[in-house]
């Protein structure tokens, strides 16, 4: 038989009589430990004690379900920044192989690498951004966006990790946990007014017109001595 306790008599379930060695007991509760009793019996019908094992088995027949992701920060972040992706599941969770996300980026999907988190709850997918990703709320493509890519994702009793997240925009999906921009395109100042020819004071006022990004936020200027920008720059103000 099966028992809770290692006195072999309390909560003991699938109790069997006249087997021989090795046996199957059955009846056990999943989300139960438990102590493994045999006890011997001769034709005279004379009984030893009862002897439990000196470790517990537990009964895990629950596959590990994904509970959340988020990821390492928020903000905005342009060509070849870097975030971490953030997998929550119900519980520990060993992996093999590199597993993938893929997260919806503009015109080209981006499938992001597992890097980390074998033997934890969270597992870690290192996303590095592409020089054409743009998001303005980043989130994964859909419910099936994780993937095992030959890997395997297991819990401690090797049930096979269910993988469904939560539908994009949804509670406990990425775009709905987090605040993450991804913005790849680069500012531009429309048209600059040239200054005067001469000047007799050292600092020149001049103008220009805002460029269109929706994220702009300011303006660096400086003087130089070559149009390239980079030769002869005094003045530099951010």
């Amino acid at each position: 038989k099966a028992c809770t306790n290692s006195d072999c008599a309390t909560g003991c379930v699938g109790a069997t009589t006249s087997v021989a060695s090795p046996a199957t007991v059955g009846s056990m509760v999943n989300g139960s430990s438990y102590y493994v009793c045999t006890q011997a019996a001769d034709l005279a019908g004379n009984l030893a004690a009862w002897d439990a094992s000196s470790t517990t088995v537990t009964i895990d027949t629950t596959a590990a379900t994904v509970t959340g992701v988020t990821a390492s920060a928020n903000g905005y972040f342009k060509s070849a920044g870097s975030v971490n992706i953030l997998v929550t599941f119900s519980e520990n969770v060993t992996v093999t192989g590199t597993p993938q996300i893929t997260l919806e980026t503009g015109v080209t999907d981006s499938v992001v690498d597992y890097t980390s988190g074998s033997g934890t709850n969270v597992l870690t997918f290192a996303y590095t951004v592409d020089a054409t990703d743009t998001s303005a709320d980043l989130d994964y493509v859909a419910t099936t966006s994780l993937a095992l890519n030959l890997g395997t994702i297991r819990d401690a009793a090797t049930n096979n990790a269910t993988l469904t997240l939560a539908s994009p925009a949804g509670a406990g999906s990425l775009g709905a946990n987090q605040a993450i921009i991804v913005d790849t395109t680069t500012p531009t100042v429309t048209t600059s007014t040239d200054p005067a020819t001469y000047s007799t004071a050292t600092s020149v006022s001049f103008a220009w017109t805002g460029g269109t990004d929706t994220n702009l936020t300011s303006y660096n200027v400086k003087a130089c001595t070559n149009s390239d920008c980079a030769t002869g720059c005094v003045g530099a103000t951010t």
